[in-house]
């Protein structure tokens, strides 16, 4: 089995990031609006589309702020 790079990973994770918030009908700005209010997480809707896409990487307590809001918690 073949270790998967840091790259196929965050491209996988924004793919289903992106997938998940879609089932839930989400749109990317009532996303957002629920990361700020409920994480005090201020993230503009650039930096959510490059997270989706697999463009960029983020930090811990963002990926669980944003699987948190879309029905992963951490107990």
């Amino acid at each position: 089995m073949k270790n998967k790079s840091k790259a196929e990973m965050v491209k996988e994770l924004g793919s289903f990031i992106k997938n998940r918030r879609k089932q839930q009908n989400l749109t990317q700005e009532k996303m957002l609006d629920i990361l700020y209010s409920e994480f005090d997480l201020f993230m503009d809707k650039n930096t959510l589309s490059l997270i989706e896409r697999g463009k960029i990487a983020t930090n811990w307590y963002n990926i669980f702020a944003i699987l948190s809001v879309l029905g992963f918690k951490n107990d």
